[in-house]
This record gives C-alpha cells, sequence and structure tokens, in this order.
C-alpha cells in the first residue's frame, strides 16, 4: 500500500506540474505571438535620458526592464533604450506612487534599463518581465511585494515586516533579514531565501512553488499541489498543512 502510495503522489505531482507549465506556455506564446503582430523595433542605436519625478513610497512597474534600485536622499528615473523606443516608455506620479510602463508592444536585441533613486519604499508591484535588484542593502520598516507574470527580483533586504505576493512563473531571490514574511505565491514560481534570515514566516504556496527559507522562531506553512519547501532553522513553534502531492522539508 504504501509503494502505491508514493507512485500515486509522483503521478499526481508530475501532473499538476505538466499541466502548470503547458498553461505558462500557452500564455507566452499567445504574448509573443501578440508582440510579433504589433511590434515596434528598436533602431539599434542606445539612448539614454533622466526622467523628472517627483516624491514616491510605492512603485509600479509594467512591462519587460532590467530595473535596479539605489536608496538615496533624493528620487530619480535614468532610462536607457533604442533611442526610438524611449517615446513608449512612460513614468508617471500619482500620490505615492511612481508609474512605469510601455505604451506599446516593443522588439529591442537589447534590454530597457532603469536605474531609480529612491529614499523610503512601502510597495512594489512588477507586471510581466521585470527583472529586479538592488544596489545596496534596501533598509525599510514595512515592504509590500506584488510580482506577476515572468517577474524575477534578485534583492537584498532589512525589513522589519515583508510582505510577499506572486503569481505565475516569478521567481525571488532574497538576502538580509526581517522580523516577519508573509508569503503567498501561485503557479510555477520560486522563493530563494536561505540567506534571508527571518523571526516568524507564514508562507502559503499553490500549485508548483519551489521555497527555501530560513526561520528562527515561528513556522507556519499551508502547501498545496505539487509545491516543495525546505526550511533551515530551529523554529519552536511549527505549524504545517499540505495537501495534493505537496512535500514540507526541514534541511538542517
Amino acid at each position: 500500500m504504501r509503494h502505491a502510495s508514493v507512485i500515486n503522489i509522483k503521478t499526481m505531482k508530475n501532473h499538476l506540474l505538466k499541466t502548470i507549465a503547458f498553461t505558462l506556455l500557452t500564455a507566452g506564446a499567445a504574448t509573443l505571438s501578440s508582440c510579433n503582430t504589433t511590434c515596434v523595433k528598436g533602431s539599434g542605436k542606445e539612448s539614454s535620458e533622466d526622467r523628472k519625478v517627483e516624491s514616491f513610497t510605492k512603485l509600479r512597474l509594467l512591462g519587460g526592464y532590467k530595473v535596479l534600485l539605489k536608496q538615496d536622499s533624493s528620487f530619480s528615473v535614468h532610462v536607457s533604450a533604442d533611442d526610438n523606443l524611449l517615446q513608449y516608455i512612460r513614468t508617471s506620479n500619482s500620490g505615492n506612487e511612481l508609474k512605469i510602463k510601455t505604451e506599446k508592444n516593443i522588439c529591442s536585441n537589447h534590454d530597457i534599463t532603469l536605474t531609480i533613486g529612491v529614499k523610503n519604499l512601502e510597495a512594489i508591484e512588477c507586471s510581466g518581465a521585470v527583472e529586479l535588484s538592488n544596489q545596496d542593502t534596501l533598509r525599510v520598516q514595512d515592504l509590500e511585494m506584488k510580482l506577476n507574470g515572468a517577474s524575477k527580483v534578485d534583492m537584498s533586504i532589512n525589513a522589519d515586516r515583508l510582505t510577499t505576493r506572486g503569481a505565475g512563473s516569478t521567481n525571488v531571490k532574497l538576502r538580509g533579514q526581517a522580523t516577519t514574511h508573509d508569503v503567498k505565491m501561485t503557479g510555477a514560481g520560486s522563493l530563494d531565501a536561505f540567506d534571508f534570515v527571518v523571526s516568524g514566516y507564514d508562507i502559503e504556496t499553490t500549485g508548483a512553488v519551489h521555497s527555501k527559507i530560513n526561520v528562527l522562531k515561528d513556522l507556519t506553512v499551508h502547501s498545496t499541489g505539487a509545491s516543495e519547501l525546505q526550511y533551515k532553522g530551529n523554529p519552536s513553534n511549527v505549524s504545517t498543512s499540505k495537501t495534493g502531492a505537496a512535500d514540507i522539508k526541514k534541511v538542517n
């Protein structure tokens, strides 16, 4: 019976992974098809410009960019792209939010790169194919990250409370520390946070999310589908629940 159960779990996990992969590939193919039919082609001549922006604590990025965050005493945005594409990359302030979006589908052999200076950050939202990193450790009180599509985050953060929401094939790599980290991820994403030390974790994963975390004191896990979670540390309060082919493992 035990052998049959193991086979069933593996079969379920493989089925879920194939289903999620097919869904993501289908969505990606549709996006690429749309891009090819309405694409504004880059000139091949790289250029850059500084954008004037007002103060902000929330950052919203829509499109496909490589973004470098710098914690600074002033607010700034530097954009690099093909010279004929700069006009389609819009920056706008609304209240405490800075939004950067691409107005049209664009095609280029060069990355669109954004260097963004900010004093204090409370929220980050990435949709599309954003690759977000930071120059030095970002020091904040509370920070919420919302990630959709094929966004990637590779950041060093020192926070009191971090909230992470991910959907699709988002990939998050963290270093640093926080008092608490509240995580909800769905789809086929990953959280690589062995080097991000947290006192209390509350993590919920659905689909085929792969997570690696480092927790000191409190750990609450809800995992469904084919998700896998590995955790380091010796938390004194542990509460776990899993369904389907989900796997939760201590790896000290």
